[in-house]
């Protein structure tokens, strides 16, 4: 495969379909270039939670240094945003953020990365899925959360128990001066 720059705003750097990069930058220098390509090997990151994201790369230009995660370049390079002003996330189809192969990528927004997670149901351990409601004085669910908070019970047992979300369980101990 014949490599030439097709970084926009990078010259110097070659992205494949497959999420391999490569650099003919001698140093760190803007304008100095080889003719040898070289693959600039990267490793997932994996967050304090434990959470793999997307590798990232220190990329140069005649600004300096730019960090940028290996499924945008791939995306900036190969995958067609139809909406540049409203799509701004790279989105993964099989949601591993260590595919990076370009049919794997898709333009969204954080609104349809949010509709695909709770689509295909991944959720964060402890998310709260209760329903956020606005609880009427004198109901037998205010009742109940009295009670729940007069017993000293945890915020969460309380809204799992009563199938409430925490907003609204901070809402309501507000409206009654609970807090």
């Amino acid at each position: 495969m014949k490599k030439y720059d097709n970084v926009p705003n990078f010259p110097g750097y070659f992205v494949s379909k497959y999420g391999k990069v490569y650099s003919r930058r001698l140093e760190r220098s803007p304008n100095k270039f080889t003719n040898i390509w070289r693959e600039i090997v990267v490793q997932p990151n994996i967050t304090k939670r434990g959470r793999i994201r997307s590798p990232r790369l220190k990329l140069f230009n005649q600004d300096g240094p730019c960090n940028i995660s290996l499924s945008r370049l791939v995306a900036i390079v190969w995958v067609y945003n139809p909406f540049p002003d409203r799509y701004n996330e790279v989105m993964h189809l099989d949601n591993d953020p260590t595919n990076n192969f370009y049919k794997n990528l898709q333009w969204g927004d954080h609104s349809l990365n949010m509709q695909q997670m709770i689509f295909e149901g991944r959720r964060r351990e402890g998310y709260q899925k209760g329903i956020n409601i606005k609880v009427k004085s004198g109901s037998e669910l205010e009742k109940s959360i009295i009670e729940a908070i007069h017993n000293k019970e945890p915020v969460t047992a309380i809204s799992k128990r009563l199938n409430i979300t925490r907003k609204t369980l901070y809402n309501t101990r507000k409206r009654l001066n609970l807090l």
